[in-house]
């Protein structure tokens, strides 16, 4: 019997959150599956905690391979799969017990080369659901995919769409077309594996269901967020020839203006980040604050399209985009300040409530 799915794990020291991982597998109710683990050249206890369960479940599956990174990682298991189906899986994250069953189900309901589930967002042990923008339970041809789910893909910052893990690609679609994850990039490797997939799928398909637990670890996200060469990064992605790496047909010009608005998106969010997380010293918060409002593609890209960015946009963002256009960094220095002395959930819910006023008086 075909398997039908076969369910891809890349690891690199991840001995911590993975025994919850590997139990979160075990217990899928879509039995006729295997899990690929793709150790990427651990140096912690990874490998001994995949060899335990690796004799007690046959479905286990062990690949070791000198350290290379996680698109590499990835592509080893897609080359070894076997599944009529394939999934993925962060090794610190973990899934609700029928969440490939549901994928499945959704593939063979309608012959589907990609479907897509919501996902829920943890830091700190609290879980946030995320859905997806697109209409549930309806076949998206090739046609609709490029007309609304690529645009959709490569502007949106968040990653119902750009991530790998909640979705199954059909194995024989991907091996056809020799798709496989950019090896270079340091960022973006699961959006653009996506857009070179998803805008050759035939169809594809969204799931009204939430069972993948996506764990954000706060630490470690402001340390990424601090860094001096994390913004680098994302202008470097930015600056990432989308179209010629994917084979994408929408015009040039058109997916450079997705990328701009992105970009604003992402400096808009970082900078809130920045400013409400206290584990992010005032020193590294100024410093973030001047590498975006003083960054020429940032500033280039707020005024060129300001009529697309500040759509459904909430009072404070229009602010900090103000900020941005004009370079106003002692107003950044001093909002930031203000926002981390009195910030609270709370505060956030009454902001995101003047949303649809003050963009009914914008428009």
């Amino acid at each position: 019997m075909e398997l039908k799915l076969s369910i891809i794990i890349p690891v690199y020291n991840g001995e911590k959150y993975i025994e919850e991982c590997i139990k979160s597998l075990t217990k899928q109710t879509l039995t006729n599956c295997e899990f690929i683990f793709v150790n990427d050249g651990s140096n912690d206890k990874s490998v001994e905690l995949i060899q335990k369960y690796q004799t007690e479940d046959e479905r286990i599956i062990l690949i070791n391979q000198k350290n290379s990174g996680v698109s590499v990682a990835r592509n080893t298991g897609i080359e070894a799969a076997k599944g009529k189906y394939i999934g993925f899986i962060d090794s610190d994250d973990f899934v609700s017990d029928d969440m490939f069953e549901v994928l499945y189900n959704g593939a063979i309901k309608k012959n589907a080369d990609v479907v897509v589930v919501d996902y829920y967002l943890g830091r700190d042990g609290k879980y946030v659901k995320k859905k997806t923008l697109f209409e549930y339970d309806f076949l998206y041809d090739n046609v609709l995919i490029n007309k609304n789910i690529i645009p959709s893909l490569i502007t949106n910052e968040d990653i119902v769409l750009p991530a790998v893990w909640n979705k199954i690609y059909r194995r024989k679609f991907l091996q056809e077309n020799n798709f496989l994850f950019l090896k270079k990039f340091s960022l973006e490797e699961d959006i653009l594996f996506n857009i070179q997939v998803i805008s050759q799928a035939k169809s594809l398909f969204f799931v009204d269901y939430c069972g993948y637990f996506y764990r954000e670890t706060v630490g470690s996200a402001s340390r990424k967020i601090a860094e001096n060469s994390f913004f680098e990064k994302i202008i470097e992605n930015y600056n990432l020839d989308i179209k010629s790496l994917t084979n994408i047909t929408m015009p040039y010009q058109e997916v450079k203006k997705f990328q701009a608005i992105k970009l604003v998106n992402l400096s808009l969010y970082y900078l809130f980040k920045s400013a409400v997380d206290d584990q992010i010293t005032n020193k590294e918060r100024n410093l973030l604050y001047k590498r975006i409002i003083l960054n020429n593609d940032v500033v280039f890209s707020s005024k060129e399209y300001k009529q697309e960015l500040l759509k459904n946009k909430g009072l404070l963002e229009i602010i900090m985009m103000f900020i941005i256009r004009n370079k106003l960094i002692t107003t950044a220095y001093i909002l930031g300040f203000l926002l981390n002395k009195i910030y609270t959930p709370k505060l956030s819910e009454i902001f995101r409530s003047l949303n649809q006023k003050v963009n009914v008086f914008i428009k």
